[in-house]
């Protein structure tokens, strides 16, 4: 991966529910995220992050997962990016019970797909 071909994909802030979807518009890596909270979680509640296939439910499947509980940041970058094709949906799910406020990036990677 390189820096020049990175990009935010999609950034969002709040501090209730974190529900998000993104549709892809063109084909591209996921390749990072970030997630920070302005204190610990505080509840057992999973950070998630999904793709729903184009192709059908048959090819969903989950990214990421990580209970919230004593977490106040996540910064992830994937050893392998995740390949994402037109019409496919990220979607970030987080109950924030505590309504922690946030700010959350999903970072593209056009790649070899440039």
């Amino acid at each position: 991966m390189k820096p020049e071909n990175q990009f935010i994909l999609h950034k969002a802030t709040g501090s209730t529910a974190i529900s998000v979807t993104y549709t892809v518009q063109r084909k591209l890596l996921l390749s990072a995220f970030s997630l920070a909270l302005n204190a610990v979680g505080g509840a057992s509640e999973n950070f998630v992050i999904s793709i729903n296939d184009n192709e059908g439910a048959a090819y969903d499947y989950t990214v990421y997962a990580k209970d919230m509980v004593d977490v106040q940041y996540i910064v992830k970058t994937f050893s392998e990016p995740i390949p994402l094709f037109v019409g496919d949906i990220i979607t970030v799910t987080y109950t924030n019970t505590n309504s922690k406020t946030y700010g959350l990036k999903l970072i593209g990677d056009i790649g070899e797909y440039r």
